[in-house]
């Protein structure tokens, strides 16, 4: 399957306000995903990382955890942002992480 015949995650407008829901259509299966957080993660000099985004469904962590990236990296988080901008929130983010290589 080449990227441009991979499913398409849809938005489900009539969810709870509070829960993010994307239905997945593959073949005859229909996938939903509860609720999806995404962090930004900058890097200590305040540049992104390489990704910049995380996406999970656990909405709570804290310093010192480790997280594993999609290509294997792993990185710690050493901070976690008090407040996000109305810009972030805006475009999806639900918190910010500074994180290092663990």
């Amino acid at each position: 399957m080449t990227l441009d015949q991979a499913p398409r995650a849809r938005y489900d407008p009539s969810a709870d306000v509070d829960r993010r829901v994307c239905v997945i259509r593959s073949g005859c299966r229909l996938a939903t995903l509860g609720a999806v957080f995404r962090y930004l993660l900058l890097l200590p000099d305040g540049e992104p990382n390489d990704p910049a985004v995380y996406v999970t469904g656990i909405p709570n962590w804290s310093v010192d955890e480790v997280i594993m990236l999609g290509d294997g990296e792993r990185v710690r988080v050493i901070a976690i942002a008090d407040q996000i901008s109305d810009e972030l929130a805006a475009n999806g983010l639900d918190g910010v992480f500074t994180v290092e290589p663990a």
